[in-house]
């Protein structure tokens, strides 16, 4: 398991000589290569990811994602620069500081990540923005209990759809040529929160990412990704 590096969010810069601007090159656009149709297999490396809500903190350790086209559950092409994320989440705790850890049920009630691969920031490595994305009247449940049977709930955290979350980024795993990885902690994320923990709400929620990323290709075997211009 890699440990991912952290991510920000790359802009054109304009640099002026006297009182005439300097042209300066375009940014690049990360996309996804792939020898062709494929499935992302994504897994937790390192830290494991986790959101941070109100001073709530969930995390779910070991579990997975898979990614594929927008729009349905079809593998993704070559080129695409779009990635629909369904997390697998599973042994689900939610850290309420100075009394440990509660168990926690995540229904995503038909919800995703939308991850977006954006531009160049450094060396071979480009940003990625990220939408959560609901059916119409729903959202991502968080449900805190007191106990693993779950006979009292504590609080209820409401993710609602949302766009344009920044902070994370993505490379291309040194040494390995069916390896990507991501990392960083997507910011300003609108949550609610209910119950017993208390109420309220924010747009200061926070979500980090830390993961790798494998193809898999229509025939079930791997297939060599990496992003690229």
């Amino acid at each position: 398991m890699r440990n991912l590096k952290a991510l920000g969010l790359a802009l054109m810069v304009v640099f002026a000589i006297g009182s005439a601007a300097a042209p300066t090159a375009p940014a690049q656009q990360g996309k996804l290569t792939a020898d062709g149709p494929v499935t992302l297999d994504m897994t937790e490396a390192g830290a494991w990811n986790a959101f941070t809500v109100l001073f709530e903190s969930v995390e779910c350790p070991f579990s997975s994602y898979t990614g594929h086209a927008v729009g349905g559950s079809q593998p993704l092409s070559n080129g695409s620069t779009t990635v629909t994320v369904t997390p697998n989440y599973k042994n689900c705790r939610t850290w309420i500081g100075g009394s440990g850890f509660y168990s926690t049920t995540i229904d995503m009630n038909g919800c995703d990540y939308v991850m977006h691969f954006s531009f160049t920031f450094g060396i071979e490595s480009y940003s990625v923005t990220t939408d959560i994305v609901c059916p119409e009247g729903k959202d991502i449940q968080v449900t805190v209990f007191s106990s693993s049977s779950h006979a009292l709930k504590l609080c209820t955290l409401t993710l609602k759809s949302q766009s344009g979350l920044t902070g994370a980024n993505t490379t291309n795993t040194s040494g390995f040529t069916n390896d990507v990885d991501v990392a960083g902690t997507f910011r300003f994320v609108k949550a609610e929160k209910s119950g017993l923990c208390g109420a309220g709400s924010s747009e200061m929620g926070e979500i980090d990412v830390n993961l790798t990323l494998q193809g898999t290709g229509s025939e079930g075997g791997a297939t060599n990704i990496s992003i690229t211009d």
